[in-house]
């Protein structure tokens, strides 16, 4: 499963990933579960592995606000930037 995942890492966002994108819900990405270092998992991906997914995943500047949210109280699911 590792190096499945690992694979979409190293790739151009599927669209899957724009469908996820489109729907504002990237925290379900396999981009943004490979960032995020706090998960039990996260010691199966290595700082590579990371780099690449902060490379492709929300944290490239994909943070968008879904209409209807406070400014001030929007974070993002994936990164938790507000």
């Amino acid at each position: 499963m590792v190096e499945y995942v690992r694979g979409y890492l190293y790739k151009p966002p599927s669209d899957g990933y724009k469908k996820l994108e489109d729907a504002d819900a990237l925290d379900l990405a396999c981009e943004s579960l490979v960032q995020d270092e706090r998960k039990p998992y996260a010691h199966l991906f290595t700082d590579e592995d990371r780099a690449a997914a902060r490379a492709t995943g929300p944290s490239r500047g994909g943070h968008r606000r879904p209409e209807g949210r406070a400014a001030r109280s929007y974070r993002c699911s994936a990164c938790g930037t507000a």
